[in-house]
């Protein structure tokens, strides 16, 4: 077997983008001819791949057991979400196509009983016939429940990957594809739609001071702070360290502003404990927030939230500032 190619490529990549390209390539293949994703035609097409690509010594014998890393789980659903859509639609069709089919026998079978009620072996011929097809329904609705189940998997684990880990929001990969939707959503049915951006003042300070166990504990605390200010349709994410943004969906910027300043004032009068150390820290915020324009990007729109932002922390600290209006955008700015 000639693996030269293929081992240099995966000398050159992480173990987790290899094993999602071979497992993207598999569900690829089984997709295109239609098949169903059941566990051993997907397993043994993940191996045919990786025999293809020059890679089974590496990654171990057909039948052996290759455990995949978070990093890998991680590269894989990241990468193969048109592919595992496309699953969804070919279980779908399946089922729903072999329900049919099943229902239509029945009730021709049944049919054809009735007809054919003093044909013996005819009527012997049915029966056995309909007995088949039971066990068919039987079947279809085993592979029904076990295919659903495999979904739910898939969504279970690509909903994990979208929550930051330290403060259970939602986490920068998700606010992209999210961001997309609502805008989408905004410009369909013509509703606001703001964005808002904090981030702590001086929180480097609090790391420095008392230790990054505390700075986590200062971040979680501001994540509930932010919960329980929100209302239930607004989209919480960490940006990043400690900067987060809101999606304020059917929101303009009045009322983003207006909220803005309820969260900058709870935080000011929160007062971060941590009992055990008997630690108390006193934080504030400064916060930019921008109302989505005619025609904008999201793109655009995060710079703009992040521009105001960025006057916030420039004008002192501890303050809203918002990008209101075609007039918040300044000369070399786009809307695209």
């Amino acid at each position: 077997m000639s693996q030269n190619g293929s081992v240099k490529n995966m000398e050159v990549s992480s173990p987790a983008a290899v094993v999602g390209d071979v497992a993207k390539t598999a569900l690829k293949n089984l997709v295109a001819r239609k098949l169903l994703p059941w566990p051993d035609v997907y397993g043994l097409e993940f191996w045919n791949v990786a025999r293809e690509k020059g890679l089974t010594e590496i990654m171990g014998e057909h039948g052996g057991e290759f455990i995949l890393s978070r990093e890998a789980i991680e590269a894989f659903l990241s990468d193969t979400g048109q592919v595992l859509d496309g699953i969804r639609d070919t279980v779908d069709d399946f089922v729903t196509g072999t329900k049919n089919h099943v229902e239509g026998i029945s009730t021709t079978l049944e049919d054809m009983r009735q007809d054919r009620a003093k044909d013996n072996s005819l009527l012997v011929r049915i029966g056995q016939l309909i007995a088949h097809n039971q066990a068919l329904k039987a079947h279809t609705a085993r592979a029904e429940e076990r295919l659903r189940e495999q979904t739910v998997l898939i969504k279970e684990l690509q909903d994990k990957l979208r929550i930051d880990p330290l403060t259970g929001l939602y986490n920068r990969r998700a606010l992209e594809k999210d961001l997309d939707r609502e805008i989408n959503r905004a410009f369909r049915y013509r509703f606001p739609l703001s964005v808002l951006m904090a981030d702590l003042d001086h929180f480097k300070k609090v790391n420095d001071t008392y230790g990054h166990q505390v700075g986590d504990k200062v971040l979680q605390s501001l994540a509930s702070i932010f919960r329980d200010t929100v209302r239930d349709v607004d989209l919480l994410y960490r940006y990043g360290g400690e900067e987060f943004v809101i999606i304020l969906p059917h929101t303009c910027c009045e009322d983003a502003i207006t909220l803005a300043e309820r969260l900058k004032v709870r935080v000011q009068q929160h007062v971060f404990t941590v009992r055990r150390q008997g630690i108390t820290i006193h934080q504030t915020i400064s916060l930019g927030c921008a109302e989505l324009l005619v025609g904008e990007s999201k793109e655009n729109l995060l710079f703009r939230t992040d521009r105001a932002l960025y006057r916030a922390k420039g004008n002192g600290r501890n303050r809203v500032e918002a990008a209101c209006g075609p007039e918040s955008i300044q000369e070399g700015d786009a809307v695209n």
